[in-house]
């Protein structure tokens, strides 16, 4: 599998960016980004559906929120698709700020994490999800605001 890198975000200092790849195989999204330590948030999240063992939360911030766009408009599995809830809420909005708090499964495999490090190193702060191409539809639904946040 190869990963394809989307975005970094432009405001970091480069050296633990969140970051925005497509796995080309699978048409996933794949998010790097800041680990939601936040018990308000972890909270949050849980009352939608509980957190599975291989899930994790990431946040990214609001600036990165084109770049999700453009995997969500990447090529037909993604576009123009009805998409059904298949498992977990893939998302939510946070605060005022826009900044997007995104639920996946958490990436173990060392041959994906060693492709996301060629682009952006990983901080002691950040992990990285996958998220099915399946739940493009939901993602916008997120970015655009078209579903409930418990911080809006």
């Amino acid at each position: 599998m190869r990963l394809r890198l989307v975005a970094i975000d432009p405001g970091t200092d480069g050296d633990h960016c969140p970051a925005v790849f497509t796995d080309e195989g699978s048409g996933d999204l794949i998010l790097q980004g800041w680990t939601v330590t936040d018990p308000e948030t972890i909270l949050a999240a849980r009352e939608h559906e509980p957190l599975k063992a291989t899930e994790s939360l990431v946040l990214l911030p609001a600036r990165l929120n084109h770049a999700v766009l453009r995997w969500v408009d990447a090529d037909g599995r993604h576009s123009g698709k009805e998409h059904p809830k298949v498992g977990t809420e893939v998302g939510f909005v946070h605060g005022s700020t826009g900044d997007l708090v995104f639920r996946g499964l958490t990436v173990v495999d060392p041959d994906d994490l060693s492709q996301v490090r060629e682009h952006s190193p990983t901080a002691d702060n950040e992990l990285v999800i996958r998220i099915g191409f399946h739940e493009a539809g939901r993602i916008r639904e997120v970015i655009a605001g078209d579903t409930d946040s418990p911080f809006s």
